[in-house]
């Protein structure tokens, strides 16, 4: 049977991108963008949901990271 997942979780699944915004993760654990990033920036988030880079202003985070360590992907 094949797994049916949400569309935030698809539109992730398919996006070629190896770094990706805090917006696109956040709907799939149910926060607002600006809070992960609040939390990355004062060292409050928990890398065992995924790792993150900051650069400058900006914070992205491991697509297939993300995916692996929360049960979506291999």
């Amino acid at each position: 049977m094949e797994a049916r997942y949400s569309e935030a979780v698809m539109k992730l699944i398919d996006n070629p991108e190896e770094l990706v915004p805090a917006a696109l993760i956040a709907p799939i654990l149910g926060m607002k963008a600006e809070t992960i990033i609040k939390k990355v920036k004062i060292g409050k988030w928990d890398r065992e949901v995924c790792n993150y880079i900051v650069s400058g202003t900006r914070v992205k985070f491991f697509r297939v990271d993300f995916l692996r360590k929360n049960g979506w992907i291999n």
